[in-house]
């Protein structure tokens, strides 16, 4: 849920192999709950962390740290299940959400089934 201020309060959390520094994507989406569109025109997040961690935080607020997916590793995972749930019927749907999500512009034009990507 979103919130006006977001505490992360330890950068570590406990694994069965000690204590580790939590996922950069995990800290991004905890920070990325701060403001309320419908109250807020700003949201405040405050991370609390070890002093040998700080630069590390201080970067990736500033954008100079690489965010990278990993969506490319489950993806057929992914379209298997979008198919099952019917949320993908046909080809057209997989192109557009595929290109947009590329990037690339709208094209109306494509009309293609699932059998004709397959192949």
């Amino acid at each position: 849920m979103p919130a006006h201020l977001v505490i992360i309060k330890g950068t570590t959390q406990y694994t069965p192999s000690g204590n580790e520094e939590l996922n950069v994507a995990k800290v991004l989406q905890m920070i990325g709950r701060a403001g309320r569109p419908q109250f807020d025109t700003h949201g405040v997040a405050l991370i609390l962390t070890r002093q040998s961690s700080k630069a590390k935080y201080e970067s990736l607020l500033n954008g100079m740290q690489p965010i990278e997916s990993s969506l490319h590793l489950q993806l057929v995972e992914h379209l298997n299940a979008e198919i099952a749930l019917g949320t993908i019927q046909d080809g057209t749907c997989l192109v557009i959400r595929y290109q947009v999500g590329l990037g690339f512009p709208y094209d109306n034009t494509l009309n293609m089934s699932v059998d004709a990507m397959s192949s």
